[in-house]
């Protein structure tokens, strides 16, 4: 092989490589934001819980004000 071939092989090896990072590092940031996603719902799911009892409370203490 050619010192030319080798370095030609070289570089199409970096590319793959580099190829491969970058679909990983999607696939981490796809993972993420999915993740980020189910915390945000959950996050809005309590505190619908949390006006919802504060809400019961407030009618709670009305009822049983002096």
């Amino acid at each position: 092989m050619r010192e030319s071939d080798l370095l030609c092989a070289a570089s199409h090896l970096s590319n793959a490589a580099d190829n491969l990072r970058a679909i990983g590092l999607c696939s981490l940031a796809d993972e993420i934001e999915a993740f980020i996603a189910l915390l945000d719902a959950e996050i809005a799911r309590l505190k619908g819980a949390i006006s919802s009892k504060q809400g019961s409370r407030n009618v709670a203490d009305q009822f049983f004000k002096k």
